[in-house]
């Protein structure tokens, strides 16, 4: 990989808590918005050809591929070039099927790039986002246990 990357950015879809939305309808939003993946950096993601995020983390647990850790993301302005983006479904409230894909996928990553990441919230990085809707860093100090008013209650899962 070109440029080492050191941290996760975590982010939230912004979506209405418990609503079920694809990784494809993201990519629909951001291509609403100008963003343009570089599809000769990995021809095989060309399903998703504007998605800034590099995962998807849907109600259901299920990570989904947006663009290739090769390519830079378009998901934090100015941090982008050392960060991979990760965006859960939801506004601030996860089933636990994300918490635990969420913490899966990093410790995957850490295993991948053989090395720590650091972890922010996008609203660290952008103190006008609110995104991704939890504190990151109290996550992690609470070994990655989310607050009970950050999980889904009720849900499916």
């Amino acid at each position: 990989m070109g440029n080492k990357r050191d941290s996760v950015v975590v982010h939230c879809a912004a979506t209405p808590n418990g609503q079920h939305f694809t990784a494809e309808q993201i990519d629909q939003w951001h291509a609403e918005r100008g963003f343009k993946r570089d599809m000769s950096i990995r021809p095989g993601y060309a399903k998703l050809q504007h998605i800034g995020y590099h995962y998807v983390i849907t109600l259901d647990g299920q990570l989904h591929r947006g663009r290739p850790l090769e390519e830079v993301g378009a998901h934090a302005q100015g941090y982008n070039a050392k960060s991979i983006g990760i965006c859960m479904v939801g506004t601030d409230k996860f089933t636990l099927r994300q918490w635990e894909m969420l913490l899966k996928l990093i410790q995957r990553l850490e295993a991948h790039l053989d090395t720590v990441l650091k972890l922010y919230g996008h609203n660290e990085l952008n103190p006008r986002k609110l995104c991704p809707g939890f504190n990151v860093p109290a996550w992690v100090k609470r070994k990655f246990r989310p607050l009970d008013h950050n999980i889904l209650e009720g849900s499916f899962l």
